[in-house]
């Protein structure tokens, strides 16, 4: 009887170690379950960190992409030198446009497949032949070499009688120089070589003297 309750003692003190090292165990396991949820949960905030770094800089890089290019300015008009270039005139000589300084100058910048152009050059012509001594006129083209050419315009210039002389900016330097994207445009230039001021679009023949008698003081 003695040898069955020790037997009964000994087995109850064995559960009990048993439940309490589960227990134990149990509580490790939970302790480290938290570390480590703990530290998943900071790398997750620190990758959610690194993606808001990574987006913020796509959103700067987009910001960048966004902003437009710097482009070609127009013309400063006032008493800025105008930019200097070289033509071609009739004979296929080149000349510069400071060349004409001394008095003032007229540059406008042209083409036979424009319409616009087309519509004011008896205008130009007309003024030319009107105020020829006291303004130079420099009838610039845009000789590309394809849909322009130096020959194509000598015969449009020739059918229609139109006695101004006429420049070709085969190279394209004159219209590099002044950022020309749309033609017809106006240049008025001062007998110092100063930019007066330019005008887009095309004008009818009150408007082109309106701006020679302002500008020049002609009558």
């Amino acid at each position: 009887m003695k040898k069955m309750i020790i037997l009964s003692a000994v087995f109850i003190v064995m559960m009990a170690a048993a439940v309490v090292g589960y227990q134990v165990l149990s509580s490790d396991y939970n302790m480290e379950a938290i570390e480590h949820k703990g530290e998943t949960t900071d790398e997750k905030e620190t990758e959610t960190d690194d993606r808001d770094t990574d987006d913020q800089n796509t959103d700067d890089q987009d910001t960048e992409k966004d902003e437009p290019e710097e482009s070609i300015n127009v013309p400063v008009v006032g008493t800025v030198l105008a930019a200097d270039f070289t033509v071609e005139d009739w004979e296929s000589v080149q000349v510069n446009l400071s060349d004409y300084y001394g008095k003032p100058v007229i540059v406008n910048f042209w083409a036979t497949w424009c319409g616009p152009c087309k519509l004011e050059l008896p205008a130009f012509d007309n003024a030319y032949a009107a105020y020829q001594d006291e303004i130079t006129f420099l009838m610039v083209n845009m000789t590309d070499g394809y849909s322009e050419t130096v020959d194509g315009t000598k015969q449009f210039i020739e059918e229609n009688g139109y006695s101004f002389p006429v420049y070709f900016d085969t190279s394209y330097e004159a219209y590099q120089a002044y950022g020309v994207t749309a033609i017809p445009m106006t240049l008025f230039i001062d007998a110092d070589g100063n930019l007066i001021n330019y005008e887009l679009g095309a004008m009818s023949e009150s408007t082109l003297i309106g701006y020679l008698q302002e500008y020049y003081g002609v009558e």
